[in-house]
């Protein structure tokens, strides 16, 4: 079995030598994502995907570590993710390509790394994969986002990291008005900082008419959203650096029977959660 493994060199800067060292010996191709010291933080491939045999791919917050070992209720962080079989893994697989040819982000790899993602176009009516990167208000990630929003009456939010720019939070200020917005955020989280950052906002937030809860158990790593019958679910943030910095990744599926499933889930985690109080700005 051939195998690639392409490693984001800014996220995972603390391994130990000899954890690669294993990997080569026994024929892994391992690559290190942008791996100059200078331009880690700037470009970061955030991306989290197992593709097989373009087949079967999982896509969804996870990245691969001991910390998730647990069920994120009595241990290990809490996240989501989703197995997929059919035409849009090949879509993946060939990200995971672009990604993994242009690695080192030299002068003769960035070009075609950009004219592929340029050329990305999704069907709406079908699953399609939204690889998303450094790049104009244009991007296809982004469009899609909003295009759903300014339609939706419903939406469902799970978020680790929830800084969202001011257009995506007009467009949530709209959705309230038409119908509903519920966003479960973390209590316990690995930044902080973007915690205080989230919680800046509630205020806003719950004049609006949003229902905000706090993820309780463990850490919230989960970056999932039910846009009326719609999901995403994948690597990025509701915030700039996802959306506009990062090289991420979402998967854009239609289908009514999984938001179904999927609010199942979210009405679960809200039950161990704690609903943030419209005084919560008094009370804090």
């Amino acid at each position: 079995v051939r195998v690639r493994v392409l490693v984001d060199a800014f996220g995972s800067s603390t391994l130990p030598g000899e954890w690669s060292a294993q990997l080569l010996e026994v024929g892994v191709e391992l690559r290190w994502f942008n791996p100059r010291p200078l331009l880690r933080w700037s470009f970061r491939n955030h991306r989290k995907l197992v593709a097989c045999d373009a087949r079967r791919a999982i896509v969804g917050g996870f990245n691969v570590a001991p910390e998730y070992e647990g069920d994120g209720i009595e241990s290990g962080w809490r996240d989501f993710g989703v197995r997929i079989e059919g035409p849009v893994v090949a879509a993946l697989s060939r990200g995971f390509e672009a990604m993994f040819h242009a690695a080192s982000l030299g002068h003769r790899d960035l070009p075609g790394l950009a004219r592929f993602l340029r050329k990305q176009r999704a069907d709406l009516h079908k699953p399609a994969a939204l690889l998303g990167g450094p790049g104009t208000a244009r991007a296809l990630m982004r469009q899609t986002l909003h295009a759903d929003l300014k339609t939706a009456r419903r939406v469902d939010a799970v978020a680790a990291y929830f800084v969202p720019s001011r257009r995506i939070r007009n467009l949530l200020r709209q959705v309230n008005r038409r119908g509903s917005v519920r966003v479960l955020l973390a209590a316990k989280s690995d930044v902080p900082v973007s915690r205080w950052a989230s919680q800046w906002l509630y205020p806003h937030m719950l004049a609006s008419g949003a229902r905000v809860f706090e993820y309780q158990p463990q850490i919230l790593h989960a970056k999932v959203l039910v846009i009326d019958d719609v999901v995403y679910v994948g690597s990025a943030n509701l915030d700039t650096r996802s959306l506009q910095l990062n090289f991420e990744l979402l998967v854009r599926l239609p289908s009514a029977e999984l938001a179904a499933q999927v609010r199942a889930r979210i009405d679960a985690d809200c039950g161990l959660a704690k609903a943030v109080p419209m005084d919560w700005a008094k009370q804090r």
